[in-house]
């Protein structure tokens, strides 16, 4: 079967995450401020992935099975459904936030009951979201290592959530003030109210749908 035009733009989107982090990071290790400059990022990305895809497979064909003819892998087509691809996209979308957000500002979350320091902040965003990345990719491989990892992934969070409870409310606070320093915007009225009335509930509901969608779908990961 040959992709449809959604999923080819869908592997555009999986290129453009995986650039932008490391543009964001690249811009970060060379001390240059365009490293976070989305309009920027976007109009550098068309041609170098154009470029690139005459020369090297790419990431975004990989992970949602687009063979170099334009078809799809059979098997992959059987198993997934579009919820298992939404979920592979969102730990995408999470792993390569978590991998650049330290960048930003280094006011962190909550971790476990505390707040951890700004140098394990940068630990905890690159392990956790290379972690994320690797559940995603997987999850869009319908693979059952990648359903045990994600699943493994949205249980430590919610106990990490659910122990650091009464530390959100502060935390809102704080990240709400340091990325909009980054931003060079002042605090809107109202916007750390919204945080902690959003906060940390939805993170924890998020999660739980998660793992209902995960769960509903266990028979589609078989090994491979």
């Amino acid at each position: 079967m040959t992709a449809s035009r959604g999923r080819q733009l869908l592997a555009w989107y999986i290129d453009f995450l995986f650039f932008a982090s490391i543009w964001a990071l690249a811009g970060y290790v060379a001390n240059l401020s365009f490293g976070h400059d989305l309009l920027l990022s976007v109009l550098i990305f068309f041609p170098v992935r154009y470029f690139l895809s005459m020369f090297v497979g790419m990431p975004g064909d990989y992970l949602l099975s687009i063979n170099p003819d334009r078809s799809v892998d059979e098997d992959v087509l059987d198993q997934e459904n579009w919820l298992t691809i939404l979920v592979g996209l969102l730990l995408l979308l999470e792993g390569t936030k978590r991998l650049v957000r330290w960048t930003e500002f280094d006011q962190g979350f909550p971790f476990f009951g505390s707040t951890p320091d700004p140098e394990m902040q940068i630990a905890i965003g690159l392990l956790s979201g290379l972690a994320y990345l690797l559940a995603g990719a997987l999850i869009l491989k319908v693979h059952r290592i990648g359903f045990w990892l994600a699943i493994s992934l949205f249980v430590l969070e919610a106990i990490s959530i659910l122990l650091s409870w009464k530390l959100w409310d502060a935390a809102a606070i704080g990240v709400v003030a340091a990325r909009r320093e980054f931003q060079g915007l002042p605090v809107r009225e109202g916007e750390v109210e919204f945080m902690q009335w959003l906060l940390p509930e939805a993170l924890l509901f998020a999660l739980v749908v998660g793992l209902i969608i995960l769960l509903g779908n266990t028979g589609r990961f078989a090994p491979r």
